[in-house]
């Protein structure tokens, strides 16, 4: 490897080897996956909007995140 903090990496790599096939499956994503029901129910519905709420009043999120979020609309 030919790039700043090669040397590093390399022994990272090397030193956590072991995990590497856990970490690929980990983070391998799915496209071909079986779904057994109406295709509608994976289209997005909007934001919800009590779950949203109880979640800002929980984190005190600001007034222009909770704007934000709540101008999603359905694509």
């Amino acid at each position: 490897m030919k790039f700043r903090g090669a040397k590093r990496i390399q022994e990272l790599v090397e030193e956590h080897k072991d995990m590497l096939p856990r970490n690929k499956l980990l983070t391998t994503i799915i496209t071909d996956a079986e779904f057994k029901g109406p295709k509608e129910d994976l289209r997005w519905h909007g934001v919800n909007e009590a779950a949203l709420h109880n979640m800002f009043d929980l984190l005190n999120a600001a007034q222009s995140r909770r704007a934000r979020w709540l101008n999603l609309q359905p694509i």
